[in-house]
């Protein structure tokens, strides 16, 4: 059984005021109100502990919590889903939804958990991608994922030349 939070709503004003900045630190989230978690609820510190608890997730600070993402260059904060509150999300952890889909998630199921656009999507893939690549190449490791799924994109695009190359010889008389 799912427990739920109950958390005050934020005005308009409040919430047109935090989509027109960034935000820097957790305090400028709240604007100065912060919300006092009850006192029999403890803050998970595994995933274990965080299976079975309140959901929507109101641990926003978690690094799996979709709901905003904090720049670890200059540690502003963006807030993922402007219009939504915390408790209005679907989905508020990227493990559940990992978990939800143990195989991999199709994108258009990430790109809604994220707050992305379908084509956004592929280019972080790409982005992730291309960051194993060079990853793989510094520790030489010619065996690593980036090198298996070069190796699976190379398989598929052949197969996909060998069926449009069949489709042809069909056509011709």
């Amino acid at each position: 059984m799912r427990k739920t939070l109950n958390v005050k709503r934020l005005s308009s004003s409040k919430v047109s005021d935090l989509m027109n900045r960034w935000l820097f630190d957790p305090e400028t989230i709240t604007n100065g109100n912060t919300i006092e978690y009850p006192d029999d609820v403890d803050r998970p510190k595994t995933r274990g502990d965080c299976v079975g608890g309140l959901r929507p997730c109101p641990f926003v600070s978690c690094e799996f919590n979709l709901y905003l993402d904090v720049n670890p260059e200059n540690g502003a904060i963006k807030i993922n889903f402007p219009l939504l509150e915390v408790w209005e999300l679907s989905e508020t952890c990227a493990l559940d939804v990992a978990d939800a889909h143990p195989d991999g998630a199709p994108l258009p199921v990430v790109a809604a958990s994220m707050g992305l656009s379908y084509d956004r999507t592929f280019q972080v893939v790409d982005e992730a991608k291309d960051h194993a690549k060079d990853v793989a190449i510094a520790r030489g490791d010619d065996d690593g994922p980036w090198a298996r799924e070069q190796r699976k994109a190379k398989r598929e695009q052949r197969e996909v030349e060998a069926r449009m190359a069949k489709k042809k010889q069909r056509r011709e008389p």
